[in-house]
């Protein structure tokens, strides 16, 4: 933990949460993971110069805390069960057709995968990318994880999963949140958020 305090560094109580536009030349690499005509390495080496861009330019702000603008992640509420949002690299137990979190004004939306059976666990954690990115920040870098309440979707909301009761899933998400959560400070961040940005969700 840092002594880091936005109130007195800013004047008034604020940072950065996480993601930032993806470079289109990133878009792209994703894209092309997605059909297999480049590796997982050519994409990472890609989404290593877009974190290195990210946080010198936050830096060069003047902000007291920056991030890693989430270049390496499928998306902010994807990252720990697949490598891009088109499903590639899903974690086990899950497949096609969730639910949608987030239907947009110009008509995209976002759809979740679909729990197909037990346990859920995460392929990876916040805390994995935020290691790699920290080599880059020359100022406190901060990390944002996702809320257990965003990832409570991917359980079906009629259906049952057959030997795997929502009881026994909200355990282990909620416990995989917290593992989430204790990484990133164990990894150095000094600020860690939640993102809880299905919360538009409960406005009527």
């Amino acid at each position: 933990m840092s002594d880091y305090n936005p109130r007195a560094e800013t004047g008034i109580p604020t940072e950065p949460v996480g993601s930032l536009p993806r470079p289109s030349k990133l878009q792209a690499a994703y894209a092309d993971y997605d059909a297999g005509k480049i590796s997982k390495e050519d994409l990472e080496k890609l989404q290593d110069e877009a974190v290195k861009d990210s946080i010198e330019r936050s830096e060069a702000t003047g902000q007291p805390i920056n991030s890693d603008g989430e270049q390496r992640w499928s998306s902010f509420a994807t990252y720990p069960i697949a490598d891009t949002l088109a499903g590639t690299g899903l974690a086990p137990n899950l497949g096609p057709g969730g639910q949608f979190f987030a239907i947009f004004a110009d008509g995209h939306g976002r759809q979740l995968p679909k729990l197909t059976g037990g346990p859920l666990k995460y392929n990876y954690y916040a805390a994995d990318t935020y290691k790699k990115s920290l080599q880059y920040a020359t100022k406190p870098l901060k990390q944002a994880v996702i809320a257990p309440s965003m990832l409570a979707l991917l359980y079906p909301l009629k259906d049952p999963v057959e030997g795997y009761s929502r009881e026994e899933f909200e355990e282990d998400i909620v416990q995989e949140c917290v593992t989430d959560i204790r990484k990133c400070f164990e990894a150095g961040a000094p600020h860690v958020s939640i993102d809880f940005t299905e919360g538009r969700l409960a406005t009527p």
